[in-house]
C-alpha cells in the first residue's frame, strides 16, 4: 500500500521537461510526414 501510494504522488507530481520550440515544430512535422508515409512498417 505504501509502494503505491508513493508512486501515485510521483506520477501526480510530476512535470515534463521544458521542450524548445523549435524541437516541438521538427518532431511534429516528423510525426505528420511518417503518418503520411504509411506509419510504421510491419515486420
Amino acid at each position: 500500500e505504501r509502494a503505491n501510494k508513493l508512486y501515485q504522488e510521483i506520477l501526480a507530481d510530476f512535470e515534463p521537461p521544458p521542450l524548445d520550440a523549435a524541437r516541438s515544430d521538427e518532431l511534429t512535422e516528423f510525426i505528420a510526414r511518417r503518418k503520411e508515409e504509411g506509419g510504421v512498417r510491419s515486420v
